[in-house]
């Protein structure tokens, strides 16, 4: 399941709404959390103009005023909803992703910009956090840097990161690395652009652990000043793979060999169903061997062809060059 978090700056059914359905698509996401929405009136036809006609399930903050606001929306098939908490800043969704035994908390976070109400944020979360079980993942805008690093023609303030790397340390997150862009926020100053890293997409260990393949990449900022952050989640465990057979195989004269040879050789031990699944896997572990000594066989005879070709191509050059001197000597006489 890939996530989407993006600071989207004023849920409008307008330009905005094109872009971000792009971006679910050609990402394949399941689940899309949005901040600073503006908006408590977001109906289900607003959610349409986003998603396209899918299916897909809820959950929004209202905003204060008219600033903040933070919805989730995300494919049902991919993540079954036990349990919400709503906070001003934050959304936690509790419940479960397909292929994964554990359960999962995804918390959507909107940060305050004053010192004193980040710090009070973190420890609601804290709170919420504790005696609960299983994994953890938050994306969000945090409105905080880790380091001055983080920060390129604006101001660093040190006990606001302080806290905040305070905050991580005692929730035991760890911070993914950012591909595709070392900012994710850019705005006009006086002085020119301001550049900084305040989005962020942080997950316990053992979320890690369970996909260690997992990686983010900040994305283009095209119609908000943010970059919308991608999760992209690979090796999901959707269940037994498929056992495919490629009818081409069945044309060389020393496939049935291999069938019959590893299906003889095949010992195990247990009920119908668990000795089928062992028997189709070793099948399918044989048919891969015999496979790969095909194709490293094929890329020899590969290597041998292009190889007379270039000798072939070289004594062509030289006949020809012969040939031109000869009919040149001939004229000559």
């Amino acid at each position: 399941m890939n996530f989407i978090s993006v600071n989207i700056r004023g849920f409008r059914a307008d330009f905005k709404a094109g872009w971000i359905q792009e971006l679910k698509i050609r990402e394949k996401v399941s689940f899309l959390a949005f901040q600073e929405t503006n908006r408590s009136d977001i109906s289900d036809a607003d959610i349409e103009r986003f998603l396209g006609r899918s299916v897909w399930a809820k959950e929004a903050v209202n905003p204060v005023g008219r600033s903040g606001g933070l919805l989730c929306v995300w494919d049902p098939g991919m993540f079954n909803l036990s349990s919400v908490s709503k906070d001003s800043n934050f959304l936690l969704l509790f419940g479960v992703i397909k292929g994964c035994m554990e359960e999962v908390h995804i918390i959507n976070v909107y940060a305050p910009q004053k010192y004193v109400d980040k710090r009070a944020l973190w420890n609601r979360i804290l709170a919420a956090k504790s005696g609960r079980h299983g994994l953890w993942v938050v994306v969000g805008d945090v409105n905080a840097v880790r380091c001055p690093e983080e920060r390129k023609n604006s101001r660093f303030k040190s006990r606001c990161a302080r806290d905040f790397n305070q905050f991580i340390h005692e929730a035991e997150l760890c911070d993914f690395d950012i591909k595709g862009s070392k900012f994710t926020f850019m705005v006009e100053g006086v002085n020119g652009k301001k550049f900084s890293k305040i989005d962020r997409v942080l997950a316990c260990k053992n979320f890690q652990n369970l996909w260690p393949e997992a990686y983010v990449r900040a994305l283009p900022r095209v119609h908000s000043d943010h970059s919308p952050l991608l999760l992209v989640i690979k090796d999901l465990n959707y269940g037994a793979k498929p056992f495919r057979l490629f009818s081409s195989r069945l044309d060389r004269p020393d496939f049935a060999s291999v069938v019959v040879s590893a299906l003889s050789d095949f010992r195990a031990e247990g009920t119908p169903d668990l000795i089928l699944i062992l028997k189709l896997r070793h099948l399918r572990s044989k048919i891969k061997e015999w496979r790969y000594s095909i194709r490293l066989k094929e890329s020899e005879e590969e290597v041998n062809v292009k190889s007379e070709l270039e000798m072939l191509d070289e004594e062509m050059e030289v006949r020809e060059r012969a040939f031109r001197g000869g009919r040149m000597g001939s004229f000559g006489m």
